[in-house]
């Protein structure tokens, strides 16, 4: 909670002691203002560093860990559902990796995470092509990498698997 207290001696100082930027953390999620019987005004702001369109968190190497069992665990799950495919591609993983701005952002760390991008590659199967455009989503979960306003539907940062 982030709490200011200002003298308010007229509508004006009100007005410019809510439009100072630099006083307001990013992402309010609520704000009330109180005014006392001595003219001043005490401007509240409960602010949500967790909710902001892209996190600017490090991505260390515990976070690529975690989105590797978040990938193992879609596998298995869709496996399961699809047990012709487990049969012919369960056995053929090449690689899990990082891709798109999360990746640029694990390089430079100056970028910011959407969402995590984690690409799965098989070796081909000569009886059948993996379904390419197979899409999992699975929730981060609660971190350090906060949320996205946006996906009210998830605790954490959206992966796409």
């Amino acid at each position: 909670m982030t709490r200011r207290r200002i003298f308010a001696d007229s509508l004006n100082s009100i007005a410019s002691a809510l439009a100072d930027r630099s006083e307001r953390p990013s992402g309010w999620l609520r704000t009330t203002l109180t005014w006392t019987a001595s003219r001043e005004l005490i401007i509240e702001a409960e602010a949500s560093m967790e909710e902001s369109e892209r996190s600017f968190a490090k991505i260390e190497e515990s976070n690529l860990e975690r989105l590797a069992l978040l990938s193992r665990e879609d596998r298995d799950e869709f496996f399961s559902r699809h047990p012709r495919w487990q049969q012919l591609y369960a056995n053929r993983l090449l690689c899990v990796t990082l891709c798109q701005s999360a990746a640029v952002h694990y390089v430079d760390g100056r970028f910011g995470v959407k969402d995590f991008d984690v690409w799965t590659f098989y070796a081909q199967h000569p009886d059948e092509a993996f379904p390419w455009r197979r899409v999992g989503r699975k929730d981060y979960g609660s971190s350090k990498f906060g949320k996205n306003p946006d996906d009210a539907r998830y605790v954490g940062r959206r992966n796409h698997l």
